[in-house]
């Protein structure tokens, strides 16, 4: 029975080696080639770049190869961290890999857009682009994580 355990063990270790080198590539292949962040959104890597009015979807697949997007569409959602409201902006074809769409929001260090993505017959598929994430915190700001003072103590604190 002990033979059988050691098996099962040894096992799994060896399975579970080729699955990391797979996550590892994969964490490799997405490449922002405009300068936006990438996201790996169903079977595609999606890349967003987002300024004020304007946000493309650039899609590529696991080799980085351009994926057409002639009947594609997707559904960009803006939400700020400091407001409840959201704005949606509908991406319709562009050329080529990408899809677009405009509308009146800008793009704060806070902003978070989701996307929804429908390309060519296949099933939707929504991703997730926190625009602050790529950026290091500021000096002076304030850090959730690194700092050991309680927020529930107000006694030190004059209001």
């Amino acid at each position: 029975m002990r033979k059988k355990f050691v098996i099962l063990l040894v096992s799994i270790f060896l399975i579970g080696l080729p699955l990391t080198s797979v996550l590892a590539a994969d964490k490799q292949a997405l490449v922002a080639s405009h300068d936006g962040q990438v996201r790996k959104i169903g079977p595609h890597n999606v890349e967003l770049v987002a300024n004020d009015g304007n946000i493309t979807l650039y899609f590529t697949d696991g080799n980085n190869n351009k994926v057409s997007t002639e009947f594609g569409r997707a559904t960009a959602t803006i939400r700020y961290v400091d407001e409840r409201q959201t704005i949606s902006v509908d991406l319709k074809t562009s050329k080529g890999n990408t899809l677009q769409g405009s509308g009146n929001f800008e793009i704060k260090p806070d902003t978070t857009i989701v996307v929804f993505t429908k390309l060519n017959g296949e099933d939707a598929h929504g991703g997730r682009f926190e625009l602050n994430s790529t950026k290091e915190p500021e000096e002076n700001g304030h850090h959730h994580e690194d700092h050991d003072h309680s927020h529930d103590d107000h006694s030190s604190h004059h209001h």
